[in-house]
């Protein structure tokens, strides 16, 4: 049902994070940056990079506890140089260096 003017609340998102985490999961990595908020909804931000590709993919993984609310989250990249070449490393537990 196609919704009211009055029903649509426009927010930016905002970032109060300290910390990041990251998860490896078969062939991806999972970034993800604590304290997001956008308007009603509090989450992280997250970013997943997938093995032997250039592509990796950008989100907000929020929820909130006010009754049926839903979010469209629009983001995007500008200002790279057309020949980017991004690697990602990082240390593990036992402090060994993995990309």
């Amino acid at each position: 049902m196609p919704r009211a003017a009055s029903e649509i609340v426009r927010a930016s998102v905002k970032y109060h994070g300290g910390s990041c985490a990251v998860k490896t999961d078969g062939g991806r990595i999972e970034v993800s940056f604590p304290g997001a908020t956008l308007g009603l909804f509090e989450g992280r931000l997250q970013f997943t990079f997938y093995k032997g590709t250039n592509l990796f993919r950008q989100e907000i993984v929020a929820q909130t506890s006010s009754p049926a609310v839903a979010y469209k989250y629009d983001a995007g990249l500008a200002g790279l140089p057309g020949a980017l070449a991004l690697s990602v490393a990082w240390m593990d537990v036992d402090r060994k260096l993995q990309a």
